[in-house]
């Protein structure tokens, strides 16, 4: 037994084997350290952080969170950090019999998820084997805004060469050479109930037409697609906003999400346009799915100017305003102004001298 999984405190989550295996096998390697009480574990040598860091010492935390005497703390064990920013990676138990444990798991339902430094929650890996292969492949951090591309990092992909060849040769797993988007389905669900939240069964969705979790499966017909793109907006609004209004709603393979990424210039492949995540960036885009519906973009590459006909490309929040009319929310302290459209929500970042800096489309609030 691993002097990590020794020194953690007893959880009514279970450390899975595959885990005590791997952690028994990077402190055979010497990969970690730490004092004898708070021992930490890498899959790779030395001090540069190349990976997530398995630690406990996570006392307080989910309190934090979720607040005491919540049943998170019996579903939730911290077992590392996910990212530099604070990201703590977890294991997460759905329960079954509630009906939050989605399709696919494994057979003790134990999944491996990501609470981020600013709120988000997310899963990354479905089984014990499936976080091992995570791991394995090579990223730095296994965080939302990483996964979905091949690593960045080339350093890190040479550093778990050796855990990669463990998990292969013990588990008989081919380690992938890129891992899929971050899943925002059940366990972002799960979390947002936990905190007191009111979480529909999917955006624009009922909870029987057809609304599922996990990544596109191509066994949408493209019905409530083909509906949604019918949408007509306001007079004031046309240009490339439309576009990025049309894809919102709608399940990655919809036609306007493909329209979406050709306005980008993002190539797609078959996994969709949640598999394009440094290429959105590189767009100065990011995009966020929640059950297979693009929810949330954030655009930083394209003027408002850009996005909105009859406006210049530097225009500023007052040039927005004369033209869509007074915002239903604004903070001009705290620098941003919101308007309603279509039932969409437009949420603009300004900067104190009035220049719009970011761009967020929402089908829902935060």
């Amino acid at each position: 037994m691993s002097r990590l999984l020794e020194a953690l405190p007893p959880h009514p989550v279970d450390v899975p084997d595959e885990l005590a295996a791997a952690w028994d096998w990077m402190e055979s390697q010497g990969f970690g350290g730490g004092e004898p009480d708070q021992p930490f574990l890498t899959a790779y040598a030395g001090r540069r952080v190349l990976g997530p860091v398995f630690r406990g010492g996570f006392d307080g935390w989910l309190e934090a969170w979720f607040g005491v005497g919540t049943e998170a703390g019996s579903r939730l064990r911290p077992i590392g950090e996910a990212g530099g920013d604070g990201s703590v990676l977890a294991l997460w138990r759905p329960d079954v019999a509630e009906g939050d444990d989605g399709d696919d798991g494994d057979r003790d339902g134990v999944r491996a998820v990501v609470l981020g430094s600013e709120g988000d929650a997310y899963e990354v890996a479905r089984t014990p084997l499936d976080l091992l292969a995570l791991v394995a492949v090579g990223y730095v951090e296994l965080v939302d805004v990483e996964l979905g591309a091949p690593p960045a990092e080339p350093d890190a992909v040479e550093a778990v060469a050796g855990f990669r060849s463990w998990v292969t040769a013990t588990y008989g797993v081919a380690v992938p050479t890129e891992w899929p988007p971050a899943e925002h389905g059940a366990f972002t669900t799960w979390v947002r109930r936990q905190l007191g939240e009111d979480v529909p069964d999917s955006p624009d969705h009922g909870p029987d037409d057809g609304a599922h979790d996990g990544a596109h499966d191509g066994a949408h017909d493209g019905a409530d697609d083909a509906a949604d793109h019918g949408r007509t907006w306001p007079p004031e609004v046309a240009g490339d906003l439309v576009v990025l209004l049309d894809a919102l709603g709608t399940s990655d393979g919809s036609p306007q999400v493909a329209a979406l990424a050709e306005l980008l210039d993002v190539p797609l492949g078959a996994g969709g346009l949640r598999r394009a995540g440094r290429r959105l960036r590189s767009r100065g885009v990011q995009a966020a799915f929640d059950s297979g519906t693009l929810a949330t973009l954030w655009v930083r590459g394209l003027t408002i100017g850009r996005l909105l006909d009859l406006l210049p490309d530097d225009a500023r929040v007052d040039d927005v305003v004369s033209h869509l009319g007074e915002p239903a929310e604004r903070s001009d302290e705290h620098g941003w102004a919101r308007w309603v459209v279509g039932g969409r929500h437009l949420h603009l970042t300004v900067e104190p001298d009035g220049e719009v800096s970011m761009v967020c489309l929402m089908t829902d609030l935060p």
